[in-house]
C-alpha cells in the first residue's frame, strides 16, 4: 500500500478518485445483475401468463365447438340428413363465424353429404378424428390438417349424429381456422421477436406467428424440443435458443379435452431473452457513462482543487526551503494564515526558520565577541615580556588555555609544545 502513495501529489489525487468512484462503479454492476435476474423473473411471469391467457382461449373455442356441434346434432334437418337444408344452414353458421373455416355433414362411412363450401366427393373416413368420433360415439379432436374442402391449415373436430335410438346417423365436422390467433397476437403487446406457436398431439405445428420459412406449418419439431414440452409438466417455462439464433424464454401449456384424456393441443410463447435483457443493459451503459463522466469531472476538479489548495502551497514551501538550505534567512512562506494541515506546516516551517535564524544571529554575536576577545589577547601578548597565561579549571583540574608570546622566549619551547606537555604541573 506504501508503493501506492510514493508518486507525485496529482498521483495520488488520481487514485484517490478511482477509490472514491470504484464502489459505484460495483454498485452499477451488481444492480446490472440484479436488474436482469428480475427482469428475466418478469419475463417469466409474462411468458406463463400470456400461454395461460391464449390456452383460456383456446379451451373455450373447442368447448364452444363441442357445445355448438353437440346441439346442431340434435337439428331435425341433421337427424334426417336433409342435405339442402343442412348446407344453408353450415353456409349461415360460417358466414357468421370466421373462425370456422368449413362444416360437414358426413355419412357413417366417411362420405361428406353437406358442407358450406363446395365439393366433390370427398371422404372423410381416413380423418383420426373422424375414425375416432365413429367408434367412440363421443366428441373428437383432430390432429393438423390442410382441409380438403378449405385448403387451409385447420384444427378440426368431429360430433357423431346419434338418432334417439343410438343409431350413428353420420358425422358433424367443423375446423377451426388458426388464423384467428394472429390477430389475438398483434393485439397483445409482446416485446419483439416474441413467438406465438401451437402444436398438435404428434409436435407438428398448427401455427406459428410471425411465419418463417424456417418453421413451416405441418413439420414436426426436432425430437429434442419436442421431448421438452411432451415429458414435461402440463405447463412450464424453459430457456431455448431458436433458428434464428435468439435465446428465448418458451413457455407452454398443454390442452385435453378432459383430464383423463392425452394433450390433443400444445400452446407455446416465447419471449426474447435478448430484447428484454437489452434495455437493462442499455440502462446500465447509460449509467455508466453518466459514472464515467461524474468520474472524468471529478478528477478534473480533484487535480484543480489540488493544484491551488495542494501542490501550489507546498511547491512554495519547497521553493522556500531550497532558499533555506541556499543560505537565505529571511525566507518566510507567507501561508501561515492558511487553515488545516497545509496552515500548521507553514506556520511550523516559519517558526524553525526564525529559530534558525535567532540562533544564527546569537552565533555570530558570540563569534564576534571571541574575535574581539582574541584580537586583545594578541596585542597584551606582543607588548608584555612577563611569562603569562590563563587557564580554565575543568572537571576538577586545569587547562591551559592562552599564553603569552613571551613565553616561548623564556623558556625556549613553542607555544604548542608548551600546551602539549603540559609543562605547568
Amino acid at each position: 500500500m506504501k508503493v501506492l502513495f510514493r508518486g507525485s501529489i496529482r498521483a495520488n489525487l488520481f487514485f484517490l478518485v478511482l477509490v472514491a468512484v470504484l464502489p459505484l462503479f460495483t454498485l452499477v454492476l451488481v444492480s446490472r445483475h440484479a436488474m436482469r435476474t428480475q427482469e428475466l423473473r418478469e419475463v417469466r411471469s409474462e411468458a406463463l401468463r400470456l400461454v395461460d391467457v391464449f390456452a383460456a382461449q383456446q379451451e373455450q373455442i373447442t368447448h364452444g365447438v363441442q357445445k355448438m356441434l353437440f346441439a346442431m346434432t340434435r337439428i331435425p334437418a341433421l337427424q334426417q340428413r336433409d342435405v339442402a337444408n343442412c348446407t344453408e344452414l353450415f353456409q349461415q353458421i360460417v358466414r357468421d363465424n370466421p373462425t370456422h373455416a368449413n362444416i360437414t355433414l358426413l355419412a357413417p362411412d366417411g362420405d361428406v353429404l353437406a358442407s358450406a363450401l363446395p365439393f366433390s366427393n370427398t371422404n372423410f373416413a381416413d380423418q383420426p378424428q373422424v375414425a375416432e368420433a365413429i367408434r367412440t360415439k363421443r366428441f373428437a379432436i383432430g390432429e393438423y390438417l390442410v382441409g380438403r374442402i378449405s385448403n387451409v391449415p385447420i384444427l378440426p373436430f368431429a360430433q357423431p349424429v346419434i338418432s334417439p335410438q343410438g343409431e350413428l346417423l353420420g358425422v358433424l365436422t367443423t375446423s377451426i381456422n388458426l388464423e384467428l390467433y394472429y390477430k389475438l397476437f398483434e393485439q397483445t403487446s409482446m416485446p419483439q421477436d416474441s413467438i406465438l406457436g401451437i402444436m398438435d398431439r404428434n409436435g407438428r405445428r398448427l401455427l406459428y406467428y410471425p411465419p418463417k420459412a424456417s418453421n413451416p406449418l405441418g413439420e414436426k419439431l426436432s425430437p429434442a424440443t419436442w421431448a421438452t414440452y411432451s415429458n414435461s409438466a402440463e405447463s412450464g417455462v424453459f430457456p431455448h435458443t431458436g433458428q434464428d439464433g435468439i435465446r428465448r424464454l418458451y413457455a407452454f401449456h398443454r390442452l385435453r379435452p378432459d383430464p383423463q384424456s392425452p394433450p390433443y393441443i400444445y400452446v407455446v410463447v416465447a419471449i426474447s431473452e435478448t430484447q428484454v435483457l437489452a434495455k437493462v443493459d442499455a440502462l446500465t451503459r447509460r449509467n455508466m457513462l453518466w459514472l464515467l463522466s461524474a468520474t472524468a469531472l471529478s478528477l478534473f476538479l480533484s487535480l484543480q482543487v489540488g493544484k491551488w489548495g495542494i501542490i501550489r502551497p507546498l511547491s512554495k514551501l519547497a521553493e522556500d526551503a531550497q532558499r533555506l538550505g541556499a543560505g537565505s534567512l529571511d525566507v518566510r512562506s507567507g501561508l501561515a494564515g492558511l487553515s488545516g494541515t497545509i496552515g500548521l506546516l507553514a506556520r511550523t516551517f516559519d517558526t524553525a526558520v526564525s529559530a534558525i535564524d535567532a540562533r544564527t544571529r546569537e552565533r555570530d554575536r558570540a563569534e564576534a565577541v571571541r574575535q574581539q576577545h582574541a584580537e586583545r589577547i594578541q596585542i597584551i601578548s606582543r607588548i608584555t615580556t612577563d611569562f603569562t597565561y590563563s587557564c580554565i579549571r575543568a572537571e576538577g583540574t586545569f587547562r591551559l588555555d592562552w599564553l603569552s608570546g613571551a613565553v616561548a622566549g623564556i623558556t625556549g619551547y613553542s607555544i604548542e609544545e608548551i600546551l602539549a606537555k603540559k609543562c605547568w604541573r
